[in-house]
């Protein structure tokens, strides 16, 4: 079944494999919030910010690369938002993937991407100016990339707009492309067609919106069966037609990936997870060499990439959930066994060891008169085992060794080593009844007496 429902081809130039569905009204609620709902944009380099409309912004988007004589097929919202608003439950996203799909152009001079290009940037010149801004409006991008031309014939723009303290919005123009998702869960679409035409004919309320779009077929799977990828998401299943697909993503899909995997999904029935994951790694590293640096980290690209997906995907992560993403990249870096990714597994590692040592420091010992062997050999051992089996109870992963003790952080300890044996002294002996059983012998204070007697006796001449 999955040979006749396998919608995608070598290349993606906007066809969709199976016609839209109906939102939910619980799904029409979220459209309406994501597109009504502000989003502060900010421009580090300038220090500057402004406020920008989703809907508003893809409208005019739409407009300008339509007068850059540039043909748009769609405009559709994708990825973790489109899921939010068309599977159930509570699902969480953290930027809008709103994607202009073009035909190529006719033009000699400059091709399609081009002018969509200079159409972005006019369209957030105009925004910018709209608030006051007359100059830099460049620097509200953190991210600005196009391919074009690659060798599966790929040609595709990407715009990031750099959010503050709300969902990002990326801004793709895509001519073709081969794989237009990752896995079966970010294969969701809402085709915003149908909406731009009637937003703003709409007054401000989400009565009227949910009246003009609750009939219209928005909801779609570029993966096939809509159900079917439904049934992914709420099983928590990692899903791809053939385990060889991620090759055609760029990155090869490795950090998502190990996202999904550290966040409790499984790989679907099927499909060869050891295979997938060697196609990744291999991937990753054909689009991001180490031999080239990041321009934005100064480190060399696997690396840095690593860094930018973490600064935006785990920004409101604890410092555990962050330890235990890296930590299952290593693992999926490791047992691929392409020993392409060295430098990124250094980095790995050498992050792991930094967090294990700052997440359990070494304890000095309590400075007790008489039990100091003990406290050391003993109590000190049992506080590090103590933090080593609550941190194995939420991450089933194996972690590098702590370096300052040879203790592993993360394995399950035994019962701790017994304090040694005090010496046999009958100062430090003990009567029947548990107390210290009072000697005879000479006291500590009158050695000390006796010796600064001795040292205050005048010398023989």
């Amino acid at each position: 079944s999955s040979k006749v429902n396998k919608p995608l081809t070598n290349t993606f130039h906007g066809v969709l494999p199976m016609a839209p569905g109906l939102l939910t009204k619980e799904g029409c609620e979220r459209l309406h919030a994501i597109l009504m709902t502000s989003v502060g944009v900010w421009a580090p380099a300038s220090s500057r910010g402004m406020d920008v409309l989703p809907w508003q912004l893809v409208d005019q988007l739409n407009t300008y690369i339509r007068k850059a004589d540039v043909d748009v097929t769609s405009v559709h919202l994708e990825g973790s938002a489109a899921k939010a608003c068309i599977c159930t439950g509570e699902q969480a996203y953290n930027d809008l993937d709103f994607v202009f799909r073009i035909a190529p152009s006719s033009s000699t001079e400059e091709s399609a991407l081009e002018l969509a290009r200079g159409a972005v940037l006019r369209c957030m010149k105009a925004i910018a100016a709209e608030q006051g801004i007359q100059s830099g409006c460049e620097d509200f991008f953190s991210n600005m990339f196009l391919l074009e031309g690659a060798p599966n014939g790929d040609s595709w723009a990407l715009f990031s707009l750099g959010a503050i303290g709300s969902p990002s919005i990326d801004i793709k123009i895509v001519q073709a492309c081969a794989r237009p998702f990752q896995f079966s869960m970010d294969s969701f679409y809402v085709d915003l067609d149908p909406v731009l035409g009637r937003i703003n004919e709409l007054p401000d309320s989400i009565s009227a919106f949910l009246a003009a779009v609750e009939n219209l077929p928005l909801a779609g799977s570029m993966y096939g069966d809509l159900d079917e990828v439904r049934d992914h998401v709420a099983k928590r299943v990692i899903a791809v037609h053939e385990a060889a697909d991620v090759s055609s993503i760029h990155g090869g899909g490795l950090l998502k990936y190990a996202a999904l995997i550290a966040a409790g999904y499984q790989v679907a029935p099927g499909v060869d997870a050891a295979a997938m994951e060697r196609y990744m790694c291999a991937r990753y590293h054909i689009d991001f060499p180490a031999h080239m640096l990041s321009a934005r980290t100064c480190v060399c690209l696997p690396v840095g990439r690593l860094y930018d997906y973490v600064h935006t995907h785990f920004s409101s992560a604890t410092p555990a959930e962050v330890l235990r993403y890296m930590a299952t990249l290593q693992i999926i870096v490791d047992r691929s066994h392409c020993g392409l990714l060295v430098e990124l597994d250094a980095a790995l590692a050498a992050h792991l060891a930094v967090a294990m040592h700052s997440m359990f420091p070494p304890r000095s010992a309590p400075h007790k008169r008489g039990h100091g062997a003990a406290m050391r050999n003993g109590d000190h051992h049992r506080a590090r085992a103590g933090n080593a089996s609550s941190y194995q109870s939420t991450s089933p992963i194996t972690c590098p060794t702590t370096p300052d003790s040879g203790l592993s952080d993360c394995e399950s300890t035994a019962s701790p080593p017994s304090p040694p044996s005090l010496p046999k002294n009958p100062s430090n002996a003990e009567s029947p009844g548990g107390t210290p059983a009072k000697t005879s012998g000479p006291s500590k204070r009158s050695h000390r007496r006796n010796r600064r007697r001795h040292a205050e006796a005048p010398t023989a001449a």
